[in-house]
């Protein structure tokens, strides 16, 4: 079993050295971004959401830890949004460390998320995942979300 912990300051810096290589990373990998732009571009999306660091209204930051010993699993990060009279939740981040993989430990991070999100009144996760990350997509549609659009890409040669 696992339990969400709210970040303290540590963990939020290495969660952001981690998440800012990441998502520069993923966005490389979909052919999104050049490698020498990756990072600035990725500084300046978290940024955007996260402008008061840990202390950004709206946004909900936890390590994953292993509840019978309090290993740190991964991390998770939530946040509010609001579309016209809709209020949702968006899964920004959902991340098991490489060594605790493949042991159910995000299922039951999503399942904890999804409280944590009912105790906000809401009623609806949306989350972006990349094409490639094939992992990822088969565990979100194991937990049941399903695609709502799709984007595609087709490279030319010159």
């Amino acid at each position: 079993m696992i339990r969400l912990v709210s970040m303290n300051e540590d963990d939020y810096r290495r969660f952001i050295a981690w998440a800012l290589q990441d998502y520069a990373q993923q966005q490389i990998e979909a052919g999104a971004w050049r490698p020498e732009e990756a990072v600035g571009l990725a500084q300046v999306a978290i940024d955007m959401l996260l402008p008061e660091g840990l202390s950004s209204p709206g946004q909900f930051l936890y390590v994953i830890e292993r509840e019978t010993d309090g290993e740190q699993l991964g991390y998770l990060w939530f946040g509010v949004r609001e579309e016209g009279e809709s209020r949702y939740a968006a899964l920004y981040d959902c991340v098991i460390f490489e060594a605790h993989r493949r042991r159910g430990y995000a299922s039951e991070a999503l399942r904890a998320m999804e409280e944590k999100v009912r105790e906000q009144g809401m009623r609806k996760i949306v989350l972006h995942v990349f094409g490639h990350n094939e992992g990822a997509r088969a565990l979100y549609r194991k937990m049941g979300y399903t695609e709502r659009n799709v984007t595609m890409v087709r490279e030319l040669e010159a």
